[in-house]
């Protein structure tokens, strides 16, 4: 036992699940499981649920110390290596079961008999990501620590979900480590990735221009490796920077480049994510009505190939355009349909956005008891998420209630 309490040391903090503490030791899960149920019996650990656990900080402190004293650095490191392969094979089985559309490359991982979570509906992903979204972050700067450079690889297989939840105060400290362990261990597929994802956060941060060196950077290292679809995503990303300096006309150019690379390799989530940011820059300059055919057809190709996160956000981009028109009916089925999507699928905190959305726009028809309705359940469904755009909405929320009393 003492063993296994010297490997819950190296974990990174946060909820021990049994599958993970396996990965960790190197054990089957039951064995793991009865290792893990021992120390709470002693109340090394404390048990918060079926399948997990947690450690008190001092606690793990004196774990980990012990395990940087008695076990080798070479066992320590290979401890690490197989959770961050455990957490590498989950992430990207919940990525795949979200946004089923988009191609990705296969995970070249030695083989370790690693037993990872299967996941009964896009509702389970959904609820791992919630719950494990702070210990992914603290993986990926623990690996760093260790020098474990396949943990650039990490913010790669969950991609989609960092640039749909935008949990960037806690992610771009780490996304800064995974460019360091891609460079260390030259991956330069990740090394494009990051670059690529801290050029996201950038242009949420409203710091386009800096987005734009970040993405060109990243194209040059695709261009390198022959990656026609890593150079779709570039452009993606210049034309959603440019967009938000004013450019439209360039930021058209970008996403229609994007657009034809996307044909031809047979993309076709990038395609989509490509025409809808053309939507976007069309209805900049003023051509909306073809700005809403080409995200009602984006609409229809995601939700034929039930990819619902990302027909969810089509949804929000045509309640965004409608509102912009002064149509606010139509706006309000745009944001309701949204709300049905993300709701299919159970994404939680698009939902409360959704709702959020739904009551300031209510209240600005003057229909207070429909926005009192909307903010609250808003409120209601961030309740205890702890993230800090997920809090700063909650709040929003609630001084919405409190004005509008």
């Amino acid at each position: 036992m003492s063993d296994t309490f010297r490997a819950l040391g190296l974990h990174p903090g946060g909820p021990i699940r049994v599958e993970a503490a396996s990965a960790l030791m190197g054990q089957a899960p039951s064995q793991a499981e009865g290792h893990l149920l021992a120390l709470a019996a002693v109340h090394l650990l404390e048990q918060t649920g079926q399948d997990g656990f947690v450690m008190h900080d001092l606690v793990h402190s004196y774990a980990l110390e012990l395990a940087r004293e008695r076990n080798t650095p070479e066992d320590n490191k290979a401890a690490l290596e197989r959770l961050v392969d455990w957490y590498l094979c989950t992430g990207a089985a919940a990525t795949r079961l979200l946004w089923p559309s988009r191609p990705r490359r296969r995970l070249n991982l030695p083989e370790r008999g690693l037993t990872t979570l299967s996941f009964r509906g896009t509702k389970d992903a959904l609820k791992w990501f919630e719950d494990e979204l702070r210990l992914l972050v603290r993986l990926v700067r623990c690996g760093a620590q260790w020098n474990i450079t396949s943990v650039a690889y990490l913010p790669v297989v969950i991609n989609e979900m960092l640039f749909h939840r935008r949990a960037w105060s806690w992610w771009v400290p780490a996304l800064h480590d995974a460019l360091a362990m891609a460079r260390q261990g030259e991956h330069r597929d990740a090394e494009a990735w990051m670059l690529e994802t801290l050029g996201d956060a950038g242009i949420d941060a409203g710091t386009a221009e800096t987005s734009v060196g970040l993405y060109q950077e990243a194209m040059t290292i695709r261009a390198g490796l022959g990656d026609r679809r890593g150079l779709a995503i570039g452009h993606v990303g210049l034309g959603r920077a440019f967009c938000q300096v004013g450019d439209y006309d360039a930021s058209f150019a970008h996403c229609e480049t994007a657009q034809a690379i996307s044909a031809e390799v047979g993309d076709v989530w990038q395609h989509s994510v490509a025409t809808a940011h053309l939507a976007m820059a069309r209805a900049a300059l003023g051509a909306v009505g073809e700005a809403r055919e080409l995200l009602l057809e984006t609409r229809e190709v995601l939700d034929d190939a039930e990819d619902f996160m990302s027909s969810g956000c089509a949804s929000g981009l045509l309640a965004g355009l409608a509102e912009s028109e002064g149509e606010h009916e139509l706006a309000l089925r745009h944001l309701h349909d949204a709300l049905e999507t993300f709701g299919r699928v159970g994404d939680v905190w698009s939902q409360a956005h959704i709702h959020s959305r739904v009551g300031d726009l209510q209240a600005d028809l003057g229909n207070q008891q429909a926005a009192h309705r909307a903010w609250s359940s808003a409120a209601d469904l961030l309740t205890g998420n702890t993230e800090p755009t997920a809090t700063q909405l909650r709040e929003q929320m609630i001084n919405s209630l409190s004005e509008e009393s």
